[in-house]
This record gives structure tokens, C-alpha cells and sequence, in this order.
């Protein structure tokens, strides 16, 4: 039967040291322990058409940024901030683009662990 012995000791074990080594990596990357500026964001905005899309990526162009990709399925570009420059101040800048819903850091996603 799965679970019993000593391969499902050693699986609960490896499962509980993730789950415990996930917990405490997230609070320091939260703290911004050792992580570097984000350079690419994802922006989520109210651009259904091509055309609302594009004007916001006008202004991403306009304050420095690089266009990385847009998204026509769910709304949203992915934008490189400038070389040169603060990419917070880049990010707060186009946050306040009309239509634009949210700026998020570009990174890579985990799901959860499953109980």
C-alpha cells in the first residue's frame, strides 16, 4: 500500500522539507533578500481591442520601455524597463497610463504543493 513504510516516510519527510524550505524562501524573497531589481513586467489594462493594446504600448515606448509581447487572450503586454534608470520608477510611470489595471514583476511561477 502507497504511504506506508519506509518510502512513504521518506516521501512525507522530502514533502514536509519543501514545504517548510518553500515557506522561508518566500518570506526572504519578500524581504528582497539577495533578489535584483525586476527589469520586465507583465501589465494587465482594459485593452480589449488591438487598438487599446497598442495605444498602451505607445506609452511604454514613449517613457523608455521595450515591448516584449502583447498578450490579446488576457489583456496584457510584457514590457521591459529601460537600460538606464530606476525600473521601479519605470514601473510606477506606467501604472498610471490610462486603461492599465495592475504592473506585476516578470518571473518565474511554482504552484503549491498539494496536501
Amino acid at each position: 500500500m502507497a504511504g506506508n513504510g519506509w518510502g512513504g516516510w521518506l516521501l512525507r519527510a522530502a514533502l514536509l522539507y519543501a514545504g517548510f524550505s518553500g515557506a522561508f524562501g518566500d518570506a526572504a524573497r519578500a524581504q528582497g533578500a539577495s533578489s535584483p531589481e525586476a527589469k520586465s513586467f507583465i501589465v494587465t489594462c482594459d485593452c480589449k481591442t488591438p487598438a487599446q493594446r497598442e495605444r498602451i504600448a505607445a506609452e511604454v515606448r514613449k517613457r523608455g520601455g521595450k515591448v516584449l509581447y502583447i498578450y490579446s487572450e488576457i489583456h496584457g503586454l510584457a514590457v521591459a524597463a529601460p537600460r538606464r534608470g530606476s525600473a521601479k520608477r519605470f514601473a510606477a510611470s506606467i501604472e498610471h497610463i490610462r486603461g492599465v489595471i495592475a504592473v506585476q514583476p516578470d518571473g518565474v511561477s511554482q504552484t503549491s504543493t498539494v496536501n
